[in-house]
């Protein structure tokens, strides 16, 4: 299991503050190595309070391939799997100017253990990444042109810095975070 592979103490990142609300984790995968829950919850809310959200609500669900795959093509008419999928369960006349965030994200074990293989870094750092992704889009990032690609993970990779594990994306695109 990768769980061993984090960073050893909470003391040199920000206060996770409990108060800004809800983060719940569920694995819908039958997995004999299942990702560390209690880490990826603690490293989102940390990362949530570094990108200032004051109030969350939060569901993320690991999935296998087969899952990803069916939910790629019911909700985004895109064969095949990826890596997270994001849906803004958010008033939809709130322009997330007051930093609170309502949604669930869909993240996928099995391209996470791919990815992380061929990256040669622990799955559940991976899966962070596509937590952290999904939560910059609750916020209003976007990474379907090239600017707004190179914003959105520059921003995923410093947020990855500041709670000690470093520039995740970057690694996979030659060291350029964009």
């Amino acid at each position: 299991m990768d769980s061993d592979i984090h960073p050893e103490s909470p003391a040199h990142l920000p206060n996770p503050g409990e108060h800004i609300g809800e983060i719940d984790i569920a694995l819908d995968v039958d997995d004999v190595h299942p990702p560390d829950t209690a880490f990826l919850e603690a490293m989102i809310r940390c990362a949530a309070t570094i990108l200032g959200v004051r109030e969350i609500d939060l569901g993320v669900v690991i999935v296998d391939d087969d899952a990803m795959a069916q939910m790629h093509v019911d909700y985004l008419d895109v064969e095949g799997t990826t890596d997270v999928i994001t849906f803004d369960l958010s008033d939809e006349t709130d322009d997330h100017a007051d930093a609170c965030v309502e949604g669930e994200l869909y993240l996928c074990l099995d391209e996470a253990r791919r990815r992380a293989a061929a990256m040669d870094h622990p799955v559940d750092h991976e899966l962070l990444l596509y937590a952290i992704h999904g939560l910059l889009h609750l916020l209003g990032y976007d990474d379907h042109d090239p600017a707004d690609h190179a914003k959105m993970h520059a921003r995923e990779d410093e947020v990855l810095t500041a709670l000690g594990i470093g520039a995740v994306f970057a690694r996979r695109e030659g060291g350029d975070a964009s």
